[in-house]
């Protein structure tokens, strides 16, 4: 009995070094399809298929928060976008950036976003 707990806890420890961590709730791919809902629908989170109203409205939200969280970083902002952008906007360009790099569609949507924004929306002139 005390041989068969041994294994299964060193199973359970090796199964934990060897499981992937993906850092972020959603990959650039994951965001990509949520977004192509949005950006299907015209910019709506209002769809007759139910479906495609969730994924929009997840795209947009996920969104809001990166936002949110990059512009309330006051000693750092991540991006600077003009006064009157919107949600909308950030997401468009989200979307167009996720769509011009399929071979970045692996990593963290978070980390994307960011990205995508500072591009589009760089502090002090400077884009990365």
């Amino acid at each position: 009995m005390g041989k068969m707990k041994f294994i299964l806890i060193l199973a359970m420890a090796a199964s934990i070094f060897t499981t992937p961590v993906q850092a972020g709730l959603y990959s650039g791919a994951d965001l990509q399809k949520l977004c192509a809902a949005y950006v299907v629908s015209g910019g709506s989170t209002q769809s007759t298929n139910s479906q495609n109203a969730i994924d929009a409205m997840q795209c947009y939200n996920y969104i809001a928060g990166v936002v949110d969280d990059s512009i309330l970083s006051l000693e750092h902002p991540r991006f600077c976008p003009p006064d009157e952008s919107t949600l909308r906007q950030f997401v468009l360009v989200v979307f167009e950036y996720l769509d011009n790099r399929p071979e970045a569609l692996h990593k963290s949507g978070n980390v994307l976003v960011r990205g995508a924004l500072n591009g589009a929306f760089p502090c002090n002139g400077s884009a990365q």
